[in-house]
């Protein structure tokens, strides 16, 4: 088994209504005042709660940065749209994926028709430099540098198919960029996103990739 470790990762989440939601500036309003008082620890402000609504009466935009701007929150009249970046290591991620829970929570009972999930990150070998790690993805006797990977999953600890790709990464010169995208339907809270998290290794295990996380510690920057 091939040993990965994530050095920076992102999640990106969009979540689509079942119909569109017209500008309500009370709902929004309230929104506002449930951030605060739950979403303040993840670096949620008076200051960053902004709305941009023009005259169309389903062209609004409302949202807050998160974690001093490595996470946004959006929400439009389709859709709500959550990104992370610079989650560095397991401590970061289970913050971030604390938060998506209590995100979520806040919204209620929203309908939604789906959710579109990608993760991805810059990983690197936890073997040494030389091993044979590296060579399971180059062949130079066809003058391959690089031979990445495309595929479609279905594993056991997710109900849709997962969309898994390994490139090359631009990050780190001797790491690969993963990418892990799918589907889900329903209501997004913690057990969802820990059979999510187990998908993710399911994923990687097809390909006899172990993804080992680093050590349980914040980072130094918040993510």
């Amino acid at each position: 088994m091939t040993r990965l470790t994530a050095k920076v990762a992102g999640i990106v989440i969009e979540s689509f209504f079942q119909e569109a939601r017209p500008f309500s500036r009370e709902y929004l309003t309230n929104l506002s005042v449930k951030a605060l008082s739950s979403l303040s620890k993840y670096g949620v402000t008076p200051e960053g709660i902004s709305l941009l609504r023009p005259e169309a009466f389903f062209g609004y935009e409302f949202g807050f940065p998160l974690f001093t701007g490595s996470g946004v929150f959006k929400l439009t009249a389709q859709t709500v749209n959550l990104v992370f970046n610079n989650i560095q290591n397991q401590a970061d991620l289970d913050v971030v994926l604390q938060a998506i829970n209590e995100i979520y929570g806040l919204l209620g009972s929203t309908m939604f028709q789906e959710h579109a999930l990608t993760l991805h990150a810059h990983m690197d070998f936890a073997d040494a430099p030389d091993s044979k790690a590296r060579s399971r993805f180059s062949d130079k006797s066809k003058q391959i540098e690089f031979l990445g990977v495309l595929a479609h999953l279905k594993v056991s600890e997710w109900d849709d198919p997962i969309r898994l790709t390994i490139d090359k990464s631009l990050f780190l010169p001797d790491g690969i960029f993963a990418s892990l995208s799918s589907k889900y339907r329903g209501s997004i809270n913690s057990e969802v996103l820990m059979r999510g998290n187990k998908a993710v290794e399911a994923a990687f295990k097809a390909f006899d990739l172990w993804y080992n996380p680093e050590p349980k510690e914040p980072s130094k920057q918040p993510v």
